[in-house]
């Protein structure tokens, strides 16, 4: 699994430092650009779902392996498309084939966050940490990789080479997938829905951060090069600000998992990253509210805020899973039905900030500048931070109330008993 996440992380960004400047060659706006980079995860908002529900009716292990098959293929086609001169053509083509990809991308992370809790009950925010260590990797290696690639083979080669990766991942994946998958009784399957899940409020909650921290990472992949561009900054050193955000995501996220695990906290880890996030996105650029710096110190004050972003990311994200877990099952066993609706829950919304945020940065950079976008955007990370805090007080004064009542009651029983 962990090969499969890297592998996979590093198709979906391995086109961030270059796609814009090849782009511009075939005169494409950057509103398109954002469409481009977000139908992908627009289909996966919707196919996860849909998904989760028929992990409990098929097998798993078949839906796992088709999608790794349609995400390697997708990716060598799209490799393809600078050969092709016609403008709509293009367009189309780009598209079409990043849906076909993200209809594979959902087909094995729903598969994945399905097993997860079935294989390691115990310890999933730490096998979580791991595979979000794996996606950071992913993520830190496939911009420098796209670059070098680029350098040396254009446009075509970083694709050839990471789809055909991920085509050579299948015999691994196909041994290595658990046996022991319990599938799940026909009373759970029936009774369990998306809707009975998503609607109560934890896991609402943890949905939407989850959601905003996708989105504030996604508007950084159509915007921040561009930024850079006009601070004299070139493509091979713009991969190289991507890299660093990925590598401080990969190391805070196992660390995260683990305290997680240890502690059973994850809403307070939640907590402490949304205000952290903000502040971030409230340096990067330089907020117009800040006073002038130079472009140098301006570089400098990037590349923290992008470490700080990397940490708050992997705070946000790595707790979410197990908070929805034990939001939907409220202290029962955990199913393969209802993980299974939780991981594709997970993958949708995790996709939805990665649509939004292209999208917004795309639209929003053609009227105001990348800073006051950035400012604009440290608003939805402090608006969920409240928001949370506010759920986090009731569900106390809820856990106090229950252990005053659990107290009265065992000392009538105590009464009783000596009576």
């Amino acid at each position: 699994m962990i090969l499969l996440y890297f592998a996979a992380y590093a198709t979906m960004s391995i086109l961030a430092p270059f796609f814009p400047e090849e782009s511009k060659k075939k005169d494409l706006s950057s509103i398109l650009d954002g469409v481009i980079f977000s139908i992908y995860a627009f289909i996966i908002v919707f196919a996860c779902p849909v998904v989760g529900k028929m992990i409990p009716l098929t097998d798993p292990c078949a839906i796992y392996l088709i999608g790794i098959a349609l995400v390697g293929t997708s990716n060598i086609a799209f490799g393809m498309i600078t050969y092709i001169e016609e403008k709509r053509t293009f367009i189309i083509v780009s598209i079409t084939l990043r849906i076909i990809g993200a209809v594979g991308a959902s087909c094995y992370l729903t598969v994945v966050y399905a097993i997860v809790p079935e294989v390691f009950p115990n310890d999933i925010n730490t096998v979580n940490g791991m595979l979000e260590t794996a996606v950071g990797v992913g993520m830190c290696m496939g911009p420098a990789l796209g670059v070098w690639l680029y350098s040396i083979g254009g446009f075509p080669l970083p694709f050839i080479v990471v789809g055909g990766f991920m085509l050579l991942c299948i015999p691994i994946c196909w041994m290595t997938f658990p046996t022991d998958i319990k599938q799940s009784s026909e009373e759970t399957q029936e009774v369990k829905g998306v809707a009975s899940i998503i609607f109560k409020p934890g896991v609402m909650l943890s949905l939407c951060i989850l959601a905003c921290t996708s989105f504030c990472q996604a508007l950084l992949f159509p915007s921040l090069q561009p930024h850079m561009d006009k601070l004299g900054v070139s493509i091979e050193h713009t991969g190289l600000i991507f890299l660093l955000l990925s590598a401080m995501y990969s190391l805070a996220s196992p660390l995260v998992g683990l305290a997680t695990d240890r502690y059973k906290c994850p809403d307070a880890f939640m907590f402490a990253g949304l205000p952290i996030m903000a502040i971030a996105l409230f340096f990067l650029g330089h907020s117009p509210i800040l006073p002038f710096i130079s472009v140098t110190e301006l570089i400098h004050q990037d590349l923290i805020a992008i470490v700080l972003l990397g940490l708050s990311i992997a705070m946000c994200v790595v707790p979410t899973f197990a908070a929805m877990l034990h939001y939907s099952c409220e202290g029962k066993p955990v199913d393969l039905a209802t993980s299974a609706i939780c991981g594709g829950l997970w993958s949708s919304f995790y996709a939805l900030g990665e649509m939004v945020g292209p999208l917004y940065a795309g639209f929003l950079c053609e009227y105001f500048s990348f800073a006051t976008v950035t400012t604009m955007t440290c608003i939805v990370p402090l608006t969920l931070m409240f928001l949370l805090g506010l759920f986090m007080l009731l569900e106390c004064n809820k856990q106090c109330r229950k252990a005053h009542i659990y107290d009265k009651l065992n000392n009538v029983e105590n009464i009783i008993v000596v009576t």
